[in-house]
């Protein structure tokens, strides 16, 4: 929409014009990592996806990203990825700010709920539910312990 060629949006995008953009990967972590280009081994995959399509950069240059899936499920949801495509939180933490990234996820939208990310370790919080959803089938849907708010979740 913003541009009318590929040289016209990275040029944008590496000069941080763009300060918003959404991923979704086959695999996402804790930590708002995500995977699109392997399942399995790199060198012997299960399966080879599509690819990153710009992620591995865009994920370091734009500090307002937004992540989601429509199968919120325990292999989407993953305990550890089997590539990093683009980078979230990384090992979370203070990770990304290490490395000199500017910004990193702010929240990730499912079938099942929306996440955000606590302020200091990074893994993925539970931020409200879906009509009919509850924390229980969140929490049975993913690969790891998503984190719960302090007070009830809307």
């Amino acid at each position: 929409m913003l541009c009318n060629s590929p040289f016209d949006f990275w040029a944008l995008a590496q000069g941080m014009r763009y300060n918003t953009f959404a991923f979704r990967g086959a695999q996402i972590d804790r930590y708002g990592n995500v995977n699109n280009t392997v399942i399995g081994s790199y060198a012997r995959p299960k399966v080879r996806l599509p690819g990153g399509g710009g992620m591995a950069d865009l994920s370091c240059m734009i500090p307002n990203i937004y992540l989601w899936s429509t199968t919120h499920d325990r292999k989407t949801f993953v305990p550890r990825l089997d590539f990093r495509s683009g980078i979230g939180w990384g090992d979370g933490g203070r990770h990304r700010e290490r490395l000199g990234l500017p910004g990193g996820p702010r929240l990730c939208v499912t079938n099942l709920c929306v996440m955000d990310f606590h302020p200091e370790s990074k893994a993925m919080r539970l931020k409200s539910l879906h009509p009919g959803v509850t924390v229980a089938a969140v929490q049975a849907a993913t690969g790891f312990d998503v984190l719960l708010p302090e007070s009830a979740v809307p």
